[in-house]
């Protein structure tokens, strides 16, 4: 068992004792604690059955950061909250009970789940850039053409989500952020929080909540003990229970806005595949730097990012290039998961909140959002695998 405090220099990680029934790997707790450092990062959390295991901080100042698109997986269960009152009927409910002009064409199709799963189908432009340049989210939104029927395949889309916002105002009578600190963030005892809106004054669902490190964290607590906190149960035990089952049938790793997390996964890069996107238009150079690892199994996002990482250093400037699937390549192996361990909200530049309910892990990292764009190097894309190492039998104790 790790004991004592570890010292990082540029930053302070506390290990507390771990509770006694816990076996923990403390050369997997040295070595998350190092890579925190490594990739620049404001703050790793760490709690293990409900005891905090790990406190690591840099030296700046403590403010709220923002989640990015960690966001939605607070609107989900926000989203919850609305059910169990009665507000909204259920996720299956119809998004045209909210706003009439809907009903009409495919679009009296959407529902609150198609929503929720991203499968509406909503027409939407690369990540956020468009959102911020309108006045109003969700009328954008709701203008938004079908590229395909509702239902019918899995998009991530920020506009989407968005809806869930005008939804959440329509049906409780109150703004999305104002009904999330009456029902949540109030009784767990929030500190300073930050939502920015749109110029209507409608909060952002898709990213721009902004939390403590140990707020954002509490959101994990409440996942892993099934929506309860300190014996009032904030979100119905089901909803949780929803949250992380595979939400449509095109991707696996897609719960209702969290991400499912698999401890046995197998990728591997077809010849085939490569010789789609080169026909697609990718660069050719490109193509042939790819060339060498097909075949090669790998097990685990990250470890596909420290391969794509040594066999194409540039990767992050190639990813405008049309035809390009994905912005950290994760699409072009072929995936097989076997079975899934846990639950992820995860947001741009690294945000992470990832629950272990098996293993009793809940553990966050935030890092406030940079200029310089290295995702691979600063968005700690290993960090769910490597605290679930942290009860394994990987290295030495």
């Amino acid at each position: 068992m790790l004991t004592g405090a570890l010292v990082v220099s540029s930053g302070m990680a506390r290990a507390k004792e771990p509770p006694a029934a816990a076996v923990v790997n403390r050369a997997a707790l040295v070595a998350l604690t190092a890579r925190a450092k490594e990739t620049g990062s404001d703050s790793v959390i760490v709690y293990h059955n409900g005891e905090e295991l790990l406190d690591y901080h840099s030296s700046k100042p403590a403010e709220p950061i923002y989640l990015m698109s960690a966001t939605k997986s607070v609107v989900a269960l926000v989203i919850g909250v609305a059910i169990a009152e009665g507000k909204i009927k259920s996720i299956d409910e119809p998004v045209y009970d909210f706003f009439p002009e809907l009903k009409q064409g495919r679009k009296k199709l959407l529902t609150i789940r198609q929503v929720l799963s991203m499968t509406t189908g909503l027409q939407h432009i690369g990540l956020g850039a468009e959102i911020y340049a309108t006045p109003d989210s969700v009328k954008m939104a709701l203008a938004a053409e079908l590229q395909t029927t509702p239902g019918a395949a899995f998009s991530y889309n920020n506009k989407s989500v968005n809806l869930l916002a005008g939804i959440v105002r329509i049906a409780t009578g109150e703004p999305l952020d104002t009904y999330a600190d009456e029902k949540l963030f109030d009784p767990m005892g929030f500190g300073m929080w930050r939502w920015e809106h749109d110029n209507s004054g409608t909060p952002n669902a898709f990213a721009d909540l902004a939390l403590l490190p140990k707020d954002f964290a509490k959101i994990g607590l409440l996942v892993i003990h099934r929506g309860q906190w300190q014996g009032k149960q904030l979100v119905p035990e089901s909803w949780i229970d929803q949250l992380g089952l595979q939400s449509q049938p095109y991707e696996p790793l897609y719960g209702l806005l969290w991400w499912r997390l698999s401890d046995h996964a197998t990728g591997i890069v077809s010849r085939k595949h490569l010789d789609d996107l080169l026909a697609g238009g990718v660069d050719p150079k490109l193509i042939a730097r790819l060339r060498p690892l097909v075949g090669m199994p790998v097990h685990s996002l990250s470890e596909w990012h420290r391969l794509l990482s040594a066999a194409v250093p540039d990767w992050e400037a190639r990813t405008t290039i049309p035809g390009l699937i994905g912005p950290y390549g994760d699409d072009i192996p072929t995936w097989r998961y076997d079975s899934f361990d846990g639950l992820a909200a995860e947001g741009s530049y690294g945000q992470y909140l990832v629950v272990f309910p098996k293993l009793g892990l809940v553990a966050v990292r935030q890092i406030e959002p940079f200029d310089d764009f290295k995702f691979m190097q600063n968005r700690f894309e290993d960090f769910p695998d490597m605290v679930r190492r942290l009860l394994s039998d990987e290295a030495t104790r």
